[in-house]
């Protein structure tokens, strides 16, 4: 639990280098179990997920992902330490077997098909690609989230893939000269988290977070969005930064550094709104409020001063 104005701050740091890069955060995960993508209602995949198989922290989630011009938006559902995820060393077999009360219910075996084949290795990373095993997945697969929206969703034999354990480290030379902003609004089970990166080179990213946490099982609703400087521009200095809504998300937000907060971690305040209209859980605005903190960081690097 994020008990303290610092561990928040802690989170939006970690945030915001998941979302910037999240193949790196692999390299120090365990074997996964992945089944799908399958479509499902209103232009979604369903994947279903064992992640850290094999060992005490293994645990199995769904997720529901769309993919729009310039934005993505997915549903995660899941738990943690609620599956018993096991895969064979040499990848030929594995089973996953997971619910979530009522509306989740997976008991799968995997039976490989062809040969194994190494993944990529993510930018600015060295060492051995995890080793990806094709084959298919029979048993039980009922998902029922959402039922007026995703409706009920019943698999036999789906195509399906083992993950060795990723062996690469990353350096983080991808981040270097890049500027993140990051924005917490909430508590701890119940928050809205926005997360912003501004490479030297390449698209600008904003992300949207809704997440909601209990003591077994999680839920948390994204959108993601790539653009160039009208997405979200920020000075050199940090003095300042402004996000403008894109695609599912409407409004604008200016960053406002705190005078005396100087450094390349900088807290401020938010001014404006935006709006994320999500599937499902309908429209989240985030905004200054008391329950809201800000900062502005480059390179992602030191703590932000108070």
């Amino acid at each position: 639990m994020f008990k303290s104005r610092t561990r928040r701050r802690g989170l939006l740091v970690a945030m915001t280098l998941l979302l910037a890069a999240p193949a790196p955060a692999l390299a120090d995960g365990g074997p996964l179990f992945t089944l799908g993508p399958i479509k499902v209602k209103h232009g979604y995949t369903l994947t279903v997920l064992g992640l850290s198989c094999g060992t005490k922290f293994a645990g199995g989630n769904v997720n529901f992902t769309k993919t729009g011009r310039g934005w993505i938006e997915n549903h995660a559902y899941g738990g943690a330490n609620n599956a018993k995820c096991q895969i064979a060393r040499n990848l030929a077999s594995g089973s996953l077997k997971f619910s979530l009360g009522r509306s989740v219910t997976v008991n799968i075996n995997f039976r490989k098909r062809g040969s194994a084949k190494r993944g990529t290795l993510p930018p600015g990373c060295t060492g051995t690609p995890p080793k990806v095993q094709g084959g298919t997945a029979t048993g039980t697969v009922k998902v029922s989230i959402s039922k007026s929206f995703f409706g009920k969703v019943s698999l036999g034999k789906v195509r399906a893939s083992l993950s060795g354990k990723p062996s690469y480290t990353c350096n983080g030379t991808a981040f270097q000269k890049t500027i993140f902003m990051g924005a917490f609004q909430g508590t701890e089970s119940n928050a809205l988290v926005l997360s912003a990166g501004l490479p030297p080179k390449g698209p600008r990213t904003v992300s949207i977070f809704k997440s909601i946490a209990g003591r077994k099982r999680f839920e948390s609703h994204g959108l993601f969005l790539t653009g160039g400087s009208s997405l979200f521009s920020a000075r050199s200095n940090l003095s300042s930064a402004k996000v403008n809504g894109a695609g599912k998300v409407t409004g604008h937000l200016k960053f406002t550094a705190t005078p005396g907060c100087k450094g390349n971690n900088r807290t401020g305040t938010l001014s404006g709104s935006l709006v994320a209209h999500f599937d499902v859980i309908g429209n989240q605005t985030l905004k200054q409020t008391k329950h809201t903190s800000a900062s502005l960081s480059k390179d992602a690097s030191g703590q932000p001063c108070t």
